[in-house]
Order: C-alpha cells, then sequence, then structure tokens
C-alpha cells in the first residue's frame, strides 16, 4: 500500500505541472493557482471587464456605480473566477444579475480582456472576449 502511494505521488508530480501548463495556454487558467508550477512559465496581470448597454446609437459603458449591490457583488465574482479559471468562467451569472435589477437595460455586452506573454516578443499582448445577453436568454 506504501508503495502504491509513493508511485502515485511521484507519477501525478511528474505528470501535473505537464497538464497545468497545458490548461494554462488553452483556456487561460491562472498559472499561479491550482497547484502547479507554471507559475514559472509566464506572468498574469490583471484582467479588464467592461459592462455595454444597448443605446440607440450602438452601446454606451454601463457605469457600475450605479448598478445594486447584488449585480456589482455578481459582476466582481466573475472577475475573481474569471481571473482564477480563465475561460471556464463565463459572465452569464453577473448578466442576468444585471439584467434583473436594471430595468432600463434590454441587453448587454460584457468585454473581457486578459494580457498574455508573447514568447516570441517579449512583449504584452491582449485578448478580448466578447459576450452578448438579453433579457430573454434568462426566461
Amino acid at each position: 500500500m506504501k508503495e502504491a502511494v509513493v508511485t502515485f505521488v511521484l507519477l501525478w508530480a511528474g505528470v501535473w505541472p505537464l497538464i497545468h501548463r497545458g490548461l494554462v495556454a488553452r483556456y487561460d487558467l491562472n498559472p499561479w493557482k491550482h497547484s502547479g508550477w507554471a507559475m514559472y512559465s509566464t506572468p498574469k496581470p490583471p484582467i479588464v471587464v467592461a459592462v455595454l448597454k444597448r443605446v440607440e446609437k450602438g452601446h454606451a459603458v454601463l457605469d457600475e456605480r450605479t448598478l445594486p449591490s447584488a449585480a456589482r457583488d455578481a459582476l466582481d465574482r466573475f472577475r475573481t473566477r474569471r481571473h482564477a479559471i480563465g475561460k471556464f468562467a463565463e459572465p452569464r451569472d453577473a448578466a442576468q444579475a444585471i439584467l434583473e435589477t436594471s430595468s432600463d437595460v434590454g441587453s448587454l455586452v460584457v468585454m473581457v480582456q486578459t494580457f498574455h506573454l508573447d514568447p516570441t516578443t517579449a512583449r504584452m499582448t491582449s485578448v478580448m472576449d466578447r459576450y452578448v445577453y438579453s433579457r430573454r436568454d434568462f426566461r
């Protein structure tokens, strides 16, 4: 039994860093979390999240300070989760909370900007993910 545990631990210690690095690269998982060694391979700068509401001539940035506390809390939870687990976290719950508490907003767009170190140029680059929600998505 003792040999099996030692073998498992050694196997896990040898394989998990490779799996973790793959998850970081593919799903934007935070390299500094989840017991991996990918933290030594890339920095993890903060993400930028902006919520846009549909207006007559296109979109306008939604001032988060005007949102009810439940919607702001949901948006903060999304930011925290997105920073930790990357693309596994989507802003659906935050969008639902915003739409439920803001009667003047019919549809919204959640923009998530993440920054990455480009290994070929050693410069920071960014990727923008766009999520579109409307009231009918939550009926």
